[in-house]
């Protein structure tokens, strides 16, 4: 007696396997290469300014404390003000915010191209502009992460988390290393290379259209911090 055969039906590869883009094709997303490139730019400029800073303070006190204290007037705004920048973000259009604080950043550079060409010998200055830059980092961070899966193709945001892994990393090296070049010309040098690189991050970021533009969300309620630490 003759059993039927039965034969295994072979799995797509769809069915078998998640579709994984390759990073070639990520990039042909129409907003994803100007996001990658205004995150080279932007992240280059502020790792050359953090670098020229530490220098620049140095050689005017040689204290190496004042490298410490400037450290921490970058951080201290953005751990103040990381609650209140989560629901800005939320709340409000993230390329606006992002926009809007990267131009805070513009700003603290400039000024830091006028202190250097002043000759000044008070680093007072540089701590005010410190704390200022930290103020308007702790509102680019969270809307620029934000602002990657709103442009990121259909399965493609793995790649694209990596890539924006990849320009942190490349400008924490490229960035200190331009440092050094400019600033043996002159401080001021090395402060207008970091606002022209943050000014093309800013003209770039807001050329991005995204598939979701957020609206503010109306609440009764006012923000609290519970509503705050919700985000982590």
């Amino acid at each position: 007696m003759n059993t039927p055969e039965t034969t295994d039906t072979p799995e797509t590869p769809e069915a078998s396997d998640e579709i994984r883009l390759t990073a070639t094709e990520v990039l042909r997303a129409p907003a994803v290469a100007p996001f990658i490139i205004a995150n080279s730019a932007l992240y280059i400029g502020l790792m050359l300014q953090a670098a020229t800073l530490g220098k620049h303070i140095y050689d005017i006190t040689g204290n190496t404390l004042d490298i410490g204290l400037l450290g921490l007037a970058e951080f201290l705004p953005v751990a103040l003000l990381v609650f209140v920048a989560g629901t800005v973000v939320d709340r409000y259009n993230r390329r606006r915010v992002a926009v809007t604080a990267m131009v805070g950043e513009l700003a603290c550079s400039l000024a830091l191209v006028f202190y250097s060409r002043s000759n000044s010998t008070s680093v007072m200055p540089i701590f005010l502009i410190a704390i200022a830059y930290g103020a308007s980092r702790a509102f680019v961070s969270p809307a620029m992460r934000s602002i990657a899966p709103m442009i990121a193709p259909k399965h493609g945001l793995p790649q694209m988390i990596a890539m924006y892994s990849s320009v942190w990393t490349g400008a924490m090296v490229i960035g200190p290393a331009m440092s050094g070049f400019l600033y043996a010309a002159a401080p001021w040098i090395a402060y207008s290379a970091a606002a022209a690189l943050i000014a093309l991050g800013i003209i770039l970021i807001s050329r991005i259209k995204l598939k979701v533009i957020s609206e503010p969300i109306v609440k009764p309620e006012k923000p609290t911090l519970h509503s705050a630490m919700e985000g982590l």
